[in-house]
């Protein structure tokens, strides 16, 4: 374990800065080069911690779903900052199957309570979760919630609040306020309603049946929802009633771009193009929004899927433009991952310049070792 460390932190594989200053890159992070020994060591350090899981075994806990049996979850996140080895308890709720629909809570409790005289920061919100989806589509993964997003979303919002005195953050948050961003398979929306506060624009994308899974999480959240790809027929004229109804009393609604964007089809066409020698452009009339971050949680779980997820992160990180591609995925399956890294690391497309996240800028969940991993990349 000691000699796999030392290889990937040598000198000649110095971490590069951030090239459009997103992200401050721990001390622990290392460039990822070799799949099989990226894997390897991975592995072997959550092996450390959980002894049933190796480098070639899958998680018995499941596919990473917080609550795969219950239609709502009332969710509250304290935004506790970490200190020495531990954390509080980063997240309660509760869940239930017969809370009616309202609008949810969105940024600071009113009832701040007081931790060590410091005052704690809590987000409450209500995810509605599509069940019968899950079991009758055969793996629909994307209409429950993933374990991966709220401990991300605790992480980002817990450093936008609570700033560490003594280490960068990170994510800087001066450049992520003006940050653009693009979600893939954004499922039930929970990154979407937590973190378009705090960033320029966010764009939540996914397949049609997903997406009208996040229109009604952030409609029941008190965002809205823009793009014409998830609206109904007259939803155009409600919007614009809305939004008067808001100016009047002196609110200003949040909207949350959708999109629907199938990895398949965007692979299909990057094979087209490759073979007509042509690179991505513009269709007549199509509006082309260059991203800050390619957000992609948990995205990778099934081994079919794997060439068309790194067609669509080449196909909005533009070879040596600003846009960089952040890939957080829990630690299950190993044989995926792998499958995934060689994919990645031998992306005839472009060479992509990857990072892994330290495990200290990472964070950990409830105050263990973290089960997952972070990449930070672009081409």
């Amino acid at each position: 374990m000691t000699e796999i460390a030392s290889r990937s932190s040598s000198p000649d594989r110095a971490v590069p800065k951030c090239p459009n200053g997103l992200f401050n890159f721990p001390l622990d992070s290392v460039i990822v080069t070799d799949p099989d020994e990226e894997i390897l060591e991975l592995y072997m350090n959550l092996a450390s911690t959980s002894p049933e899981i190796g480098p070639h075994q899958t998680d018995s806990g499941g596919l990473g779903f917080l609550d795969s049996t219950s239609s709502t979850l009332d969710l509250s996140l304290d935004l506790t900052p970490e200190t020495g080895s531990g954390s509080s308890e980063a997240i309660s709720g509760k869940t239930s199957t017969d809370v009616p629909i309202g609008h949810g809570r969105r940024g600071k409790n009113k009832n701040s309570r007081k931790v060590e005289d410091k005052s704690v920061d809590s987000v409450e919100v209500r995810i509605q979760q599509d069940i019968g989806m899950l079991k009758g589509r055969g793996g629909d993964t994307g209409s429950v919630l993933w374990r991966s997003s709220l401990h991300l979303a605790r992480l980002i919002l817990s450093q936008h609040h609570h700033r560490p005195p003594q280490s960068p953050t990170i994510i800087n948050p001066e450049f992520f306020k003006k940050a653009n961003i693009l979600e893939l398979g954004a499922g039930t929306g929970l990154l979407a309603i937590l973190l378009a506060p705090i960033c320029a624009s966010y764009t939540a994308s996914d397949r049609m049946e997903n997406l009208k899974l996040v229109k009604r999480n952030l409609e029941l959240n008190g965002l809205g929802a823009a793009g014409h790809t998830v609206l109904p027929d007259d939803s155009l004229h409600r919007k614009e009633k809305e939004k008067k109804a808001a100016k009047s009393n002196g609110e200003t609604r949040l909207d949350v771009r959708l999109e629907e964007i199938d990895w398949i089809a965007v692979s299909e066409e990057t094979k087209r193009q490759h073979g007509r020698g042509q690179s991505h452009h513009a269709h007549d009339g199509e509006e082309e929004l260059v991203y800050d971050l390619v957000l992609a949680v948990d995205c990778i779980y099934n081994e079919h899927l794997v060439r068309p997820l790194v067609d669509t992160l080449a196909r909005y990180c533009p070879v040596g433009g600003k846009t960089v591609v952040w890939v957080v995925v829990e630690l299950r399956s190993a044989d995926v991952l792998t499958t995934f890294l060689e994919a990645w690391t031998s992306d005839p497309s472009d060479p992509w310049t990857i990072v892994r996240l330290g495990e200290k800028g990472m964070g950990r969940w409830d105050g263990k070792r973290a089960r997952w991993v972070g990449w930070v990349a672009w081409r």
